[in-house]
This record gives structure tokens, sequence and C-alpha cells, in this order.
């Protein structure tokens, strides 16, 4: 937890906010408490304004902005792709979003927001990958990837959740390269412990 973040924790717990945090991450696993969206003296990002009237995908990116400085947000609107919101049985809504880096998705960065019959975001939690710093650029040159990457490699590879494969290619997750095809960004969990491995690209 940064400096920053632990001032806003104290800051926004005379609102009635509560944030359980990830240690490995430096970021939060669940934020609780009434009407996140609402600009607070602990609200960072862009400022985004809700939207209201059950545009609940649009509010949901919002309600993150707000919290950025929890989750060490840099641009809500470009991190996260909404899902359509699910309705439950008691009127309340579920938005899920896919962190996403550089325009590709994010395997383990996922968070969930949770509005109550009112549209107000009462709850997030999931989990947030801060500070990516990955190469898109491909590892291996497209003649190259249907080479076979050898016994090793294929038993560590069964040994992993790491491992991707994607018909025309593979990803190798011991050295951290990948094939020509286009994907997303890996990352290896453990609990709540996670970290970017690569970009297929």
């Amino acid at each position: 937890m940064s400096a920053d973040q632990a001032g806003v924790v104290q800051q926004a717990e005379p609102s009635g906010i509560r944030a359980e945090w990830c240690p490995r991450l430096g970021t939060p696993l669940s934020i609780r408490g009434p009407n996140l969206g609402r600009r607070q003296l602990y609200s960072g990002g862009q400022g985004l304004a809700l939207k209201g009237g059950g545009k609940y995908e649009q509010d949901a990116v919002a309600v993150l902005d707000n919290l950025a400085r929890f989750y060490r947000l840099q641009d809500a609107e470009k991190e996260f792709a909404a899902k359509p919101a699910e309705a439950d049985s008691l009127g309340y809504h579920h938005v899920r979003l896919k962190q996403v880096y550089q325009g590709l998705r994010v395997f383990g960065g996922d968070l969930i927001v949770h509005f109550d019959r009112s549209g107000q975001a009462y709850e997030v939690n999931g989990q947030y990958v801060p500070d990516l710093q990955v190469d898109v650029v491909p590892g291996w040159k497209q003649g190259k990837r249907r080479e076979s990457p050898g016994k090793t490699w294929r038993q560590w590879a069964n040994r992993t959740d790491s491992w991707r494969r994607n018909g025309a290619g593979d990803f190798c997750p011991g050295c951290g390269t990948a094939t020509g095809i286009r994907t997303d960004v890996i990352l290896r969990r453990s609990q709540c412990r996670a970290r970017a491995v690569a970009v297929l690209d």
C-alpha cells in the first residue's frame, strides 16, 4: 500500500468506506460503502460523472474513476471494458469490468461494481493489477511459431496455469515469449498473488 493509498483510506473512513486489501498487489480486493460513485474528499480519477437512468455500464466506469486512488488507476475509461449489466431477483445490478492493457485483456484482472435498487454503487470487488509494464511486441518471429518448444518446456507448462495454447501458435510461459497471434496479457495467479508473464501479440 502506497502513502497515497494509506491517506485515501483515512479520508474515506468517515464516509463509511471500508476496503479489504490484497497485500501482494497492493490493491483492494473489496471496497464497500454508501454511494461509491459520489465525489468525496477521497475521490480521484478524471472526474467522470454518473449518468444514471439505468446506464449501469457507464456508471460502473465512473465509479472506478472515483475510486482511482484506491487502485492506483491512471484512466478508468482506457483500463476497463464493461460487460452488459446483470440484474438479480432483488432488483440489484452488477457490472463486470475486464482490465485491459494497450487494448489487450489482462487475464486475472476483473472488477465487479454492484448497484442497489436505487442505482447507487455500494460495493466493488475483484482484482486489479496495477503498474503493468509489459512489452506487447511478440517475442518470436511469425515463421518460428510452429517450432516445437521441447520436452522441458512442455513438462513445465503442464505444471502451471500460465500455459495457454492458441490454435496457430503457442505461448512459452518459461521464457516469456509469445507467438505472432494477437490475444491477451497473461497473468500467473496464486490466491491474490499475480504478475504479468507475457502478452500474446
